[in-house]
């Protein structure tokens, strides 16, 4: 596969039962977007990206124009077939991500904090028995 930045030829590299082409000239690297849904992290997904425009670029799958999108405030190109992130860009969408599963976090501790406290006033109400309620922590 050759690199959509710079045409040189990408290699195949395998990490932990993930595929993606890296080029080793730039330092950029392309991944299909099903592998990208196998990554731990799941950093993207189609839905996630606001579209900025055509890029320059052509998609080293299909060789159409990939399109430029916004992907956690960082610009990358992206295809129907995949996506290809410039050298550190990826580092910097895995960033975002984080905060915004840290921050995620955070405000569900806040609510269970606050349901917690509505509990405990309806027994204190008389309306409740804490001892009846089930509660089911996840998604």
């Amino acid at each position: 596969m050759k690199c959509p930045k710079d045409a040189s030829d990408m290699l195949e590299v395998k990490i932990e039962g993930i595929v993606f082409d890296f080029c080793s000239l730039c330092q950029g690297y392309w991944m299909d977007w099903g592998e990208l849904s196998k990554t731990s992290s799941n950093m993207v997904t189609e839905h996630e990206l606001i579209y900025r425009g055509e890029s320059k670029r052509l998609c080293p799958k299909c060789g159409k124009h990939m399109r430029k999108a916004d992907l956690h405030s960082v610009i990358v190109e992206e295809c129907s077939c995949g996506i290809f992130f410039d050298k550190g860009e990826a580092q910097k969408v895995l960033g975002a991500v984080g905060k915004k599963l840290e921050s995620e976090h955070h405000t569900k501790k806040k609510e269970v904090v606050i349901c917690l406290g509505d509990l405990k006033k309806l027994e204190e109400d008389g309306k409740i028995e804490l001892s009846d309620v089930v509660i089911t922590l996840g998604d």
